[in-house]
């Protein structure tokens, strides 16, 4: 499943950077794909295309892997005090429990 992860409010490549590496240091499984997404880049161009500001993310489809990746955004998300927009769901600021985990997951697997 694809996923694509932006940071809420104003934000720089940085802070993009900085959560795409808080995520490969937790070393999760089921993580097929992370990398920061670029603007197309046109046949004539130079470059590698201009950094849009979020994330696209393979994930395996499986209720464990996806749940895990939902805590890691979360904790990422209360320490640094950002909020994390995942699709259609916002992964806030505050420390969400297991429960509120598994129903933001469920949600994203389309099994809710």
């Amino acid at each position: 499943m694809e996923l694509n992860v932006s940071i809420k409010g104003d934000l720089s490549i940085e802070e993009v950077a900085l959560l795409k590496n808080f995520i490969e240091n937790q070393n999760l499984e089921g993580i097929e794909q992370l990398v920061m997404e670029r603007a197309t880049h046109h046949a004539g161009e130079q470059g590698l295309g201009k950094f849009l500001g979020s994330l696209m993310v393979t994930l395996t489809e499986n209720l464990n892997v996806v749940k895990e990746f939902f805590t890691q955004v979360n904790i990422f998300a209360a320490k640094y005090d950002r909020r994390i927009q995942i699709g259609d769901i916002v992964i806030p600021t505050n420390k969400l429990t297991g429960e509120q985990i598994e129903r933001i997951a469920l949600k994203a697997l389309g099994k809710n």
